[in-house]
């Protein structure tokens, strides 16, 4: 598995919310490998696996399964550093988002961000790398409470979304996430996002100012070639976003990368890889993340992945990891 970074910003609050659950935050970082130093300097890189591990020991350690939640609640805007700033210099909401997307790998490197809109909804979808192999939990309810925090700014404080979606287990108790973020959550989703209302998107933002935004652009546009990834990792990348479409194939991922599909497959060569080993990969990786993490039943997770019958995908699974997906799901929660 690559080794994803993360900005130490990231864990910006972690200090006091462990103290006010009863926890020592040097405990918490040393137990993990991380430097009790670490917020010494937020531009700082640290290990996206040791950050998740982080994250999910203090839920543990701490009995709150909202672990993630309440450290959101120390974060706002300046935890993203340059991101945070070309945000707030936006002339709108739309276009502050679309920088948060463009340039979210500037901040972590181990998850994307996507932004879409359908009539009079919105959707922020967060998607953690296929090849990463520590829950996500925490961090899913993480970001979103940075997200909920971020609008709330933008919009108002009594600004709520309309809907929780959580590709995660329900947890025991799920009232504290059900306050913060205002608005039903849904568990055992296709996908990890918001949902509001596509109105804001058109909101001006107070702070807007055009000669500090072409600055902090023309800087985090220096900042994102300098984290450049292989094309095989960009493929991964683009099957990820598509995967439960109809256009997870070869032709719509070169259309994307503004290639022709006979220079993507001669480039995936190049590189010792074929799309079609890649999408296998991100159908095996998501379904270990999907059968550890969620209820979602084996018919179902089938279909998401794009195969034609419950067996295909029973057969394949077995065949890449010797269990079959039921096992590897019973193994799972026995953990």
């Amino acid at each position: 598995m690559r080794e994803y970074m993360v900005r130490a910003g990231s864990l910006k609050g972690f200090h006091p919310t462990c103290e006010s659950l009863g926890l020592s935050p040097q405990i918490m970082l040393n137990s993990v490998g991380l430097p009790t130093d670490v917020l010494e300097d937020e531009d700082r890189l640290i290990s996206y696996t040791a950050f998740l591990k982080l994250l999910n020991l203090s839920a543990e350690m701490s009995g709150r399964a909202d672990f993630g939640v309440q450290l959101s609640q120390h974060q706002k805007l300046d935890m993203l550093g340059p991101i945070g700033f070309i945000m707030e210099s936006s002339p709108n909401i739309a276009t502050a988002l679309k920088h948060l997307k463009t340039y979210f790998h500037v901040h972590n490197e181990g998850a994307d961000l996507k932004l879409t809109t359908d009539g009079d909804r919105a959707e922020i979808t967060f998607l953690v790398k296929s090849d990463i192999d520590v829950s996500t939990h925490q961090q899913l309810f993480l970001s979103c409470g940075i997200g909920v925090n971020i609008l709330r700014i933008m919009c108002g404080p009594s600004w709520n979304p309309e809907r929780i979606l959580c590709a995660t287990k329900k947890p025991a108790d799920d009232l504290s996430l059900r306050r913060h973020f205002g608005c039903p959550i849904e568990y055992d989703q296709e996908v990890n996002a918001m949902v509001f209302s596509a109105s804001i998107l058109k909101k001006p933002i107070s702070d807007a100012n055009p000669q500090l935004h072409r600055i902090l652009k023309e800087h985090l546009e220096q900042k994102i070639q300098s984290h450049s990834e292989s094309l095989s990792h960009q493929v991964k990348n683009l099957i990820c976003q598509l995967l439960f479409t109809d256009a997870v194939n070869i032709d719509k991922a070169a259309e994307l990368l503004s290639t022709t599909r006979r220079r993507l497959q001669r480039q995936l060569k190049e590189e010792g890889h074929t799309f079609k080993e890649l999408l296998d990969q991100v159908r095996f990786e998501q379904a270990k993340r999907y059968l550890q993490e969620s209820q979602i039943p084996l018919t179902q997770l089938s279909d998401m992945l794009g195969y034609a019958e419950p067996s295909v995908f029973s057969r394949a699974f077995k065949r890449h990891t010797g269990t079959s997906p039921q096992e590897w799901r019973e193994k799972c929660n026995t953990h």
